[in-house]
Parts: C-alpha cells; sequence; structure tokens
C-alpha cells in the first residue's frame, strides 16, 4: 500500500478492519441502531480494503485473494447502497409510526 511490501499491506489493511469494527460497535453501543451500525462496519471496512486496492497492492496476489479484490471492486458498493437504502426506508417507516401514534 504505502511502503510496497505484502505483509506491511497486510498488516495495516487488517488494523483498519479492526479499527472499523471498534468504531461501528461503539456507534451501536451509544446509539443502539443495529442497521446503521451495520453500515457504518460496511462503509469504513469497504473503504480501507478500497484504499488498498487503489493503491494497486501486490497483497492479493501474493496471498492468493484476488477473489477478495473483485469482490470489493465490484460487488461490496452494491451492499452499502442496498444497506443505506433500508436505512432509509426505516426512517420513514419510524416516522410514520409515530404520527400515526400522535
Amino acid at each position: 500500500m504505502f511502503i510496497g511490501s505484502s505483509i506491511f499491506d497486510l498488516k495495516l489493511t487488517i488494523f483498519l478492519l479492526i479499527l472499523s469494527f471498534v468504531v461501528s460497535f461503539f456507534i451501536y453501543i451509544i446509539s443502539k441502531k443495529k442497521l446503521f451500525s451495520i453500515f457504518v462496519l460496511s462503509l469504513l471496512c469497504n473503504t480501507s480494503v478500497y484504499l488498498t486496492v487503489l493503491s494497486d497492492s501486490r497483497m492479493f496476489n501474493y496471498y492468493n485473494i484476488d477473489w477478495f479484490k473483485i469482490f470489493t471492486i465490484n460487488y461490496w458498493l452494491y451492499i452499502n447502497v442496498f444497506l443505506f437504502l433500508l436505512i432509509i426506508l426505516n426512517y420513514f417507516k419510524e416516522k410514520n409510526v409515530y404520527k400515526k401514534k400522535n
């Protein structure tokens, strides 16, 4: 990623993935919104792995995980869009339920 070492790239990517999990966990603890915390986790993980892909890291070839690179580029974005749409739908659903009660 930055130095060109596949081992360093892997360690940095794993560190960023763990950091993403911790941030998402704290968001869940604070907000108690499971769907939002899953979206944040997915978005942060996608960003950290996508930056590794964009930097043309040799980590994927070295560890024979080219499928993960393809998944990140082709599918993960659509998963995040789907989660975002679910959050929006859930927001409007809760808003309508709140209006009906009042």
